[in-house]
């Protein structure tokens, strides 16, 4: 599975306004804040992003940090996420931070950032108040001189309030830049000129956006590989057109590349505004989430559901509904744009509803319920909620420590018996679940990143139709029945324990997924691994204490992503290395691995025509990469990031590993595509 990631290349128009800002961010002197201000969709982020990825600007700054603020201003939560921004700080245990209180925060930041020269981007700013912004600041007046503040927002009276410099204003693209970015959008490479027809009709397309790079994205991503004349014609005459236009036509634009959807994406989108604005997903999660409520269909039966989900987000994304994508163990995480969630927020609003201090009556087709905050339920809550045991989603965000929520929870929860989805994961409190067993249309159930829950009830293993768990960091012992759970396809656990994975984990034949994180005590795994017989992707991460992967996981045939990360007393060398030819792999990552010397070629043995993409980061003991790799034909792409001794070894036409990978058509090494030059001369 891979993703448009956005590539520097893909943004045009804007060189001379990074320069200037390049320029700004260049002057010494005491810390000043610089505001990037201009109407949502001109690519304010994806500037900033330019700018902060700038080999200049790497070496200007001591200390780099991007925030994303969005809507909610709240000075302590923004404290966390700067110090966790730094490099240091993304070492520090998150649980920790946000247990300390805000003036122990403040040293931990005065101490991560000291005297060093920092640049800090705050992206998506939305606060007016100058009072908070004041306290920030004040936070903020520390570092060396010449650090700088760089703030993207869509307000003018923002960027009034928080700019130290006056306001960096950004503007549409001209119609010459706009057509240069739906035309790479709109097409293959050269195609344009075999359709000059379609680049008249463009051109005309062009003009309703008014150069507004997301909305000529999003119609040039619907357009690309359609070549019938009409069909561009109707997006060029479409009657939205003739509706008032708010920010520049680009509602629009969304608007008519959503209705172009298919109604299964449409309500895949849907689901997704019902969720915060800059709310970070991660892939294996949100098709899980889909799944859970039946919103993903397999297009033949030998498809698998996670496959058929990731195809529509993939779908999704390549229409620029989803963006900023990165990958983190495993996860491929992204967001929406703003404007995306307003859109889809205006279209599903009858089903969803965040529930706040002014809700006074929730209508009774509401089927999906957010509590973004204990502040802010209302008082009578118990009441509101009666009436409403259709409900088929509950997810609470709020990080306080409430016990009225604990209160409610215990109350409330087993009423809701048509239940698909719970989500506890950011909630702080050690929550009642004794009855979490009545609930059997459950599909997906979160607990990962509430810490105060150490154990489950026997109950939840009555659970039966449970597709997805997501078990919490605090957790002393897995359910004891475990191998209840015979509809389980996505399991993410932890463990305090040992020798916790003995407990029936290997009877999960429905098993697709299945992630072992933070399991700071366990040093084996299950050795029952070939139950697991349809398990697909496996990622083994920041298990501190794993000594070694059973030999059991040489039958796991179905397996096509295997990561192992974090793990710093892995030895992976294995006793028998022969008969492994059952593991054919597609996708293999390996990172962070102290003790990796020689690389383990029996986890490629069956792996010849299979494997596509090789991932090897902060491996700074590995020697050498294995000769079987010439004759893996399979292999698209390979990444080899902070790895010492194979930087120089893999050289292009000169390292000792060079011929293992000659015929790779993508080997980066530390950011670097050194067969770029290999296409370039073709």
């Amino acid at each position: 599975m891979t993703y448009s990631y956005m590539q520097a290349s893909d943004i045009i128009g804007r060189d001379t306004d990074k320069e200037n800002i390049i320029k700004l961010l260049m002057n010494d002197g005491k810390i000043s804040v610089i505001p990037i201000v201009g109407i949502g969709g001109l690519g304010k982020t994806a500037l900033a992003k330019l700018i902060y990825n700038d080999d200049r600007v790497k070496r200007l700054f001591e200390v780099k940090m991007w925030v994303c603020v969005s809507e909610d201003f709240d000075i302590k939560i923004l404290t966390e996420k700067i110090i966790k921004s730094t490099t240091n700080g993304m070492r520090l245990e998150i649980e920790n931070l946000s247990n300390l209180e805000m003036e122990q925060l403040t040293k931990v930041l005065q101490k991560t950032i000291g005297e060093k020269k920092y640049l800090l981007v705050l992206d998506d700013v939305w606060n007016n108040d100058p009072m908070k912004w004041n306290q920030l600041k004040e936070l903020l007046y520390m570092g060396g001189n010449g650090s700088k503040i760089l703030v993207t927002t869509r307000s003018n009276q923002v960027a009034s309030i928080v700019g130290s410099v006056p306001a960096y204003e950004l503007l549409g693209l001209s119609h010459d830049e706009s057509m240069a970015l739906f035309t790479k959008f709109a097409f293959t490479k050269g195609q344009e000129k075999r359709y000059p027809n379609l680049l008249k009709i463009g051109d005309g397309i062009v003009k309703k956006c008014k150069g507004v790079p997301l909305a000529v994205k999003t119609l040039a991503s619907l357009l690309v590989s359609k070549t019938d004349e009409d069909y561009w014609n109707s997006i060029r005459d479409n009657e939205l057109w003739k509706l008032e236009q708010g920010e520049n036509g680009i509602l629009h634009a969304l608007k008519l590349s959503y209705e172009q959807l298919p109604s299964d994406l449409k309500r895949c989108l849907g689901y997704c505004s019902f969720y915060p604005k800059d709310y970070m997903y991660n892939d294996v999660e949100l098709v899980q989430v889909w799944m859970a409520h039946g919103l993903v269909r397999s297009m033949n039966e030998n498809e698998e559901l996670e496959d058929a989900g990731l195809h529509y987000l993939k779908e999704l994304a390549s229409k620029c509904f989803f963006q900023d994508f990165e990958e983190n163990y495993g996860f491929i995480n992204c967001k929406m744009h703003d404007l995306v969630h307003d859109l889809a927020l205006s279209l599903t609003q009858n089903e969803y509803l965040i529930v706040t201090s002014s809700t006074r009556q929730i209508p009774k087709n509401v089927r999906h319920l957010l509590f973004p905050d204990n502040a802010s339920l209302p008082q009578d809550l118990s009441t509101i909620l009666q009436g409403l045991d259709h409900a088929r989603t509950i997810v609470f965000m709020s990080k306080e420590r409430d016990l009225n929520s604990k209160l409610m929870l215990d109350v409330n929860l087993s009423r809701f018996q048509y239940l698909r989805m719970l989500d506890l994961g950011h909630l702080k409190l050690d929550v009642p679940l004794e009855r979490i067993g009545t609930l059997k249309h459950l599909r997906f159930f979160r607990l990962h990143g509430n810490s105060k829950i150490i154990k489950a009830p026997d109950s939840i293993c009555k659970l039966q139709n449970l597709q997805a768990l997501l078990l919490c960091q605090g957790f002393e012992e897995l359910p004891t029945n475990i191998k209840s759970f015979i509809s389980l396809r996505f399991l993410l656990m932890t463990t305090k324990e040992e020798r916790s994975l003995n407990n029936g984990i290997g009877c999960l034949k429905s098993l697709r997924i299945l992630f072992i994180i933070k399991c700071e005590n366990l040093k084996y795994l299950c050795e029952d691994m070939q139950g697991l017989s349809k398990l697909r992707k496996l990622v083994i991460a920041n298990c501190k204490s794993l000594i070694c992967l059973p030999p059991s996981i040489k039958y796991l045939s179905s397996l096509k992503t295997l990561t192992i990360g974090g793990c710093e007393n892995i030895d992976l060398d294995m006793v028998d290395e022969e008969d492994f030819n059952q593991l054919s792999l597609q996708n293999l990552a390996l990172v962070k691995l102290p003790k990796l010397v020689n690389f383990p070629y029996w986890l490629l043995q069956g792996s010849k025509y299979t494997l596509q993409n090789l991932h090897l980061e902060d491996c700074s003991n590995i020697e050498e990469l294995p000769a079987c790799l010439k004759n893996i034909v399979s292999l698209q792409q390979l990444k080899i990031e902070n790895c010492s001794a194979l930087g120089e070894r893999c050289e292009r036409e000169k390292g000792e590993d060079w011929s293992k990978i000659a015929h790779i058509p993508q080997v980066i090494v530390d950011g670097c595509n050194i067969q770029s030059s290999l296409d370039s001369d073709d």
